[in-house]
């Protein structure tokens, strides 16, 4: 807004000081009537007076905040020359904070989160301004649902909780050891069903007391501790006033996975990565990783299990993957497995043999090389002499992303063999011609069907001809 000034003398200053921001005008006031001194920024007036309004608009009357109908009212007071109001920004919401916990022990509560508007002033007098509510809620519901005062025993009384019927003069007596070791358990916490009562602690025999407990049967008691998994047992009746129990209960057992299994794809197929892990407990939460960048569980959509698929694989798609589990017992991470991904139409094997030299049992003649007398032969070998997996995409296109362990049925192995003769001494004096079997050419084809080739022992030659 420009200043008008240092004094108005007519309604042309007037004027200029609204017209700049709000194309408003006044009619003229008389001489003196108002002052302006723009070193404190403070407008000064002597005495109220009346102004006729020439305009249509309501506006808020000049320094009193009176609509102005007709005519307008200038009060005495000092105020500051900027007539607007400082409303604010629009102001960033920061991220929702993390649910907190429920507000209910047992049965239904509500959980809340909070934000905050974090953007920065524009002015002193600024606040930040965000549309929408800084706390959100939503119901929940605890692990235990809330105990029933209302029901009626059918042995004993209800106990001032609520949560089990005792019976004056029952006892329970109990042992509680070791799943692996057999070794008795110390400060194992006695419970009554899912009751958040604490009845008892083992001692370090294993065993406990536990008073007032009905003798009906049909009570079932829950055993906790630190590092072993939960355990309910229903105590066998001894006589009309005692129940006991022997219990075995599971140590918890670090989650260790089992070897990860490989996959091969064509572009534009399909695939599940699996990791498999036991502990115990028994481990239901994953975090993937491919190169050792964690994948965004949404965006990835493994929703933090251990199976992970893929649709219309891409180059990109080729890598290490492995996976972390976690446990109330701990952490462990995956072995590498890896996608190997080819693009269409070439070969997952390699198609040249590798050079494979076998000795011979006697020495011979190689007719190839003036009848040479050679002692061992390059009979050429597939993917090592390893049985190498292999698809074939006329067999498996895997639109979908299959199971975790795909099926071993094609491999590695010799497609194209000739044949190579030699002239080896079997009986003193005379030579047998042997043809052995040589690998030329490798590729993708039936497991079943596919061989190592060995030379065999001398007992099992198949001479094609004795040249006497």
């Amino acid at each position: 807004m420009s200043e008008a000034g240092s004094s108005y003398k007519d309604g042309a200053g007037i004027k200029s000081f609204f017209d700049d921001d709000h194309n408003r005008t006044v009619s003229s006031m008389g001489i003196d009537d108002f002052r302006y001194e723009p070193r404190d920024h403070r407008e000064r007036k002597k005495r109220g007076i009346l102004c006729p309004c020439v305009t249509t608009i309501f506006v808020l009357a000049l320094l009193g905040g009176l609509a102005c109908v007709g005519y307008f009212v200038v009060f005495k007071m000092a105020v500051e020359p900027q007539l607007e109001k400082h409303i604010g920004i629009n102001g960033t919401w920061s991220e929702w904070g993390l649910w907190s916990v429920c507000s209910a022990t047992c049965g239904r509560g509500v959980q809340k989160r909070t934000r905050e508007c974090e953007n920065p002033h524009a002015h002193p007098n600024d606040q930040p301004l965000c549309f929408g509510e800084s706390i959100e809620n939503k119901p929940c519901s605890a692990a235990l649902d809330c105990p029933d005062c209302a029901r009626i025993c059918d042995v004993g009384s209800l106990n001032e909780n609520c949560t089990a019927c005792t019976c004056k003069g029952h006892v329970m007596l109990g042992w509680v050891y070791d799943e692996v070791t057999r070794d008795p358990v110390q400060f194992v916490k006695v419970y009554l069903g899912d009751s958040v009562q604490i009845l008892g602690l083992s001692n370090r025999t294993g065993q406990f007391v536990i008073y007032g407990i009905c003798a009906n049967g049909e009570n079932t008691v829950r055993l906790e501790r630190d590092e072993y998994m939960p355990k309910y047992v229903q105590p066998a009746r001894m006589n009309e006033t005692a129940t006991q129990l022997v219990a075995r209960i599971d140590p918890y057992e670090e989650p260790y996975f089992l070897e990860p299994l490989h996959k091969l794809r064509y572009e534009g197929q399909s695939v599940v990565m699996c990791c498999r892990a036991v502990g115990t407990p028994e481990p239901d939460y994953f975090e993937w990783y491919k190169d050792d960048v964690l994948l965004d569980s949404e965006k990835w959509g493994y929703n933090n299990t251990n199976e992970l698929e893929i649709y219309n694989i891409t180059r990109e798609d080729a890598g290490d993957y492995s996976c972390l589990t976690r446990t109330p017992a701990g952490e462990s991470t995956s072995n590498i497995t890896t996608l190997t991904i080819h693009p269409n139409g070439t070969e997952f094997c390699n198609t040249v043999p590798n050079v494979s030299y076998v000795q011979l049992p006697v020495p011979c003649q190689d007719p190839e090389q003036g009848n040479k007398f050679i002692s061992e032969i390059n009979i050429g070998v597939c993917a090592n002499g390893t049985i190498v997996p292999c698809i074939v995409w006329s067999a498996y296109n895997y639109t979908n992303p299959g199971s975790c362990q795909d099926p071993l049925e094609y491999c590695c192995g010799p497609v194209a063999t000739s044949t190579k003769r030699l002239l080896c001494p079997f009986i003193p004096g005379t030579l047998s011609p042997i043809d052995y079997p040589i690998t030329t050419a490798c590729g993708c084809k039936k497991c079943d069907d596919t061989f190592i080739p060995t030379v065999p022992a001398s007992t099992t030659f198949n001479p094609i001809n004795n040249v006497g």
